[in-house]
Formats: C-alpha cells, sequence, structure tokens
C-alpha cells in the first residue's frame, strides 16, 4: 500500500475521532443542562399547599389523606433506613411523640424506602403507629431529594410552612412547644 494513502486513511480517521470525541462531549453537555432544568425541588415548596396525598398507616391500616387533614396541623417526618442521622434523631422523635399526641397533632414518620426497613429501624418502639405509608411517587413529590431526617411543617389549611434537617432551629423550638405542651398537660 501506498505511503500517501496510508496518510491520508490516519488523517481522515483521526478527524472522524476528534469530530466523535466533540459531538459527544457536546450532547454530554446538552443533556446535563436538560437534567439540571427538569430535577425536582429540595422540597416542598414553603408557603404553597402540599399536593394531595393519600397513604396507609403502618399499624391498624387506617387509610390517611391530605384532604383530612385539612383542619388540622401535621407534620411529616422522612426517614431513611441505616441513615446514621436518622438513627440519632429517633431518640428526639420519641420524646416529642407523646406531646405531639396529646395536643392532637399528627406526626407522621414515612420511610424513603420500603416500610419493611423502616420497621427494622424502629423495632418495637411506640413510633410505629406514627408510620405512614406513601407510595414511591408521592415520597418523591414530597421530598425529592430522598433528604433525611428531613420534617415538612403543614398548616392547618394544608400550607407546607417549614421543610428542612430535624435538629435545626426550627425543628427545636417545635420539640421545645411539644416537650412544654407534655409538662404542662402532666401537671
Amino acid at each position: 500500500m501506498d505511503n500517501t494513502l496510508i496518510v491520508i486513511i490516519l488523517v481522515v480517521l483521526s478527524f472522524s475521532l476528534a469530530m466523535n470525541l466533540l459531538l459527544t462531549m457536546r450532547l454530554h453537555a446538552i443533556l446535563r443542562a436538560e437534567l439540571a432544568l427538569r430535577r425536582p425541588a429540595a422540597s416542598v415548596q414553603i408557603g404553597a399547599p402540599i399536593q394531595e396525598f393519600h397513604g396507609k398507616a403502618l399499624v391498624g391500616g387506617r387509610w390517611v389523606t391530605s384532604k383530612e387533614m385539612r383542619g388540622q396541623a401535621a407534620v411529616l417526618v422522612f426517614l431513611s433506613a441505616g441513615c446514621p442521622q436518622c438513627k440519632r434523631a429517633l431518640p428526639e422523635l420519641l420524646r416529642v411523640s407523646p406531646g405531639a399526641r396529646r395536643i392532637g397533632l399528627p406526626l407522621w414518620i414515612v420511610g424513603n424506602e420500603s416500610p419493611r426497613l423502616l420497621r427494622k429501624d424502629l423495632k418495637d418502639s411506640e413510633l410505629l403507629r406514627n408510620v405512614l405509608i406513601l407510595n414511591p411517587e408521592t415520597r418523591r413529590r414530597l421530598n425529592p431529594q430522598r433528604a433525611a431526617p428531613l420534617y415538612v411543617f403543614i398548616d392547618d389549611d394544608g400550607i407546607a410552612k417549614a421543610s428542612e434537617l430535624v435538629g435545626d432551629e426550627n425543628w427545636s423550638l417545635f420539640a421545645n412547644q411539644l416537650l412544654e405542651a407534655s409538662a404542662n398537660a402532666a401537671a
């Protein structure tokens, strides 16, 4: 074969390879930008009504809907199985749960994965009666980033008032109010 022909073939192959690499990188950048536009918000929109949902209580199997929550405030707490921060939040949830129950505030615990895994983490604690099973799409709408331990405070009009990780300033104020309410009820 002629050396000139070999050089021409190598130049054409090199050019083709360079164009392929360039186009691949450009396509990757376009897809990454498109995915960034579709990425869901970190949580529910504060100040906006939460989207309607329904779920089933783990203990007792009672169906719970967001519509029936209207007229009373509620708290959703998202936990993940095996999450170290979630395990550290469990004693706090156990402390505030009786106060929430005394004042009639639903404190629902939602697993970011299957209820079986959440049941394993909660073992035989009284928090099992607070577990609300939501379908995966609903969990994704309420907690798109699957953050944990994440809370969502919902007011009596179904408006999301706060959403952050358990232990932040809003949560601490809330927990202290529930503990005070518990102490006052016991006195």
